[in-house]
């Protein structure tokens, strides 16, 4: 259950997301997004699909991590947007490293 993750606060020195966020419907995400953030020590690196199928949530990764509530605890450094060579062509991804700011490493 990604709303509830059972690791101790900054577990991971990096918590990575590859084609997970799609299948989290959008009541869920920013429960996801505040537990990838509790239990990562530094860094945050998502790699997710931006399309929207009736099966996926399509989301802007990056945006998601530039909410003014979040500008205290975490900082995008990178965003790629590229459409990977994958089985169904359709599909266009977004990798965004994520650091976690000193500041929230000790909460």
């Amino acid at each position: 259950e990604a709303r509830a993750l059972t690791f101790p606060d900054n577990s991971f020195d990096v918590v990575y997301t590859f084609g997970v966020r799609m299948h989290i419907p959008p009541t869920s995400i920013y429960a996801v997004r505040n537990e990838l953030i509790r239990v990562s020590k530094q860094w945050i690196l998502n790699i997710e699909c931006l399309n929207v199928t009736p099966v996926m949530f399509g989301y802007d990764n990056a945006a998601w991590y530039r909410n003014p509530a979040l500008q205290n605890k975490v900082t995008v450094r990178k965003v790629w947007n590229t459409p990977f060579r994958t089985k169904d062509t359709r599909k266009q991804y977004q990798v965004v490293l994520v650091e976690k700011l000193p500041s929230t490493n000790n909460e």
